[in-house]
């Protein structure tokens, strides 16, 4: 799954040199978290990438939904590492991907399951993060 940087329509057009940029983000540890060195490992590609240009980075830590909203809000500048979709796409300007990463599902070895596709996954009981993108076939 590609992961990609959202940054705020305002951003291009009105950030100052002098001014930090200030984007949100959740804890998804080691590509992003507060309580690493450098805020994990996404979080550093984004903010050496803007301090190429001469841009600091604040970044913030939120719950993943508060997160977008501060920024979908104008509140923050941008919010690092989500998953494209053409809903966001029509709010944001979306970077390259910074990282890649996919999603698994784990099930306990002593229940036998077969599956190929997201409709085999039907009638089960899966467990899942409210607010959480997990692409638009598991939607």
């Amino acid at each position: 799954m590609r992961l990609v940087l959202l940054l705020c329509t305002l951003l291009f057009g009105s950030l100052q040199a002098a001014e930090p940029l200030r984007l949100t983000n959740g804890e998804w540890p080691p590509y992003l978290s507060e309580r690493l060195p450098h805020h994990g490992v996404a979080s550093r590609i984004v903010a050496e990438a803007f301090a190429l240009q001469g841009i600091e980075v604040q970044w913030e830590f939120h719950p993943w939904a508060r997160s977008l909203k501060l920024a979908e809000q104008g509140q923050r500048d941008g919010s690092a590492v989500w998953l494209y979709s053409a809903e966001r796409a029509q709010r944001f300007h979306i970077s390259d991907p910074v990282v890649e990463s996919g999603y698994y599902l784990f099930h306990r070895k002593s229940r036998a399951f077969d599956w190929r596709e997201i409709d085999d996954l039907r009638g089960l009981r899966i467990a899942t993060t409210r607010g959480y993108d997990y692409g638009e076939a598991f939607q």
